[in-house]
């Protein structure tokens, strides 16, 4: 055999043994390193547990003679005996079918206004629940019209969303 063909056979022998060596520490170490994470640590999540009662009819009309519609609800942290397992605050947010807010008619949430954007009303930190404590909140969603306000109004589809968020 020729001197240079030996040379680079053994030149290409070297660094497959090189990358093999590499290769077989390197799935060992990766292999070691998971194997002890998952020994170290256990791996559980704390139950989140949120119900919403509302009800059914989310519509209503206003007028000279009818010039307040309320609706109730309850947020609670359990639901089928379980109780949420971490303490957590939620707020509410309102999607109403117009886009805008005829002067007149206000909207509160337990006496309370919100924060408005187009036709969606945000009702931020309405309420907690510390872990592991069974809790209900009732709230009262109120539609009201002045007595200036000269048209009836009537909404069918309002939407109410409950987003919740953990606390320490």
């Amino acid at each position: 055999m020729n001197k240079k063909i030996k040379k680079k056979i053994l030149i290409g022998g070297y660094f497959l043994g090189l990358f093999t060596l590499l290769l077989f520490c390197g799935i060992s170490y990766s292999s070691y390193v998971t194997r002890a994470n998952v020994e170290a640590q256990s791996a559980k999540t704390a139950g989140i547990v949120i119900k919403t009662t509302a009800d059914e009819n989310t519509s209503f009309e206003l007028n000279a003679d009818q010039t307040e519609a309320s609706f109730h609800f309850d947020v609670t942290n359990g639901n089928g005996g379980k109780i949420s397992e971490v303490s957590a605050s939620y707020s509410i947010y309102l999607t109403l079918p117009e886009a805008v807010i005829p002067d007149g008619l206000t909207i509160t949430l337990d006496s309370k206004t919100g924060e408005q954007d187009n036709n969606k009303i945000s009702f931020i930190n309405v309420g907690s629940f510390k872990a592991n404590e069974a809790k209900t909140n009732s709230h009262t969603l109120t539609f009201a019209i002045t007595d200036d306000f000269s048209d009836s109004i009537a909404w069918e589809g309002i939407l109410l969303d409950v987003h919740l968020e953990q606390t320490m």
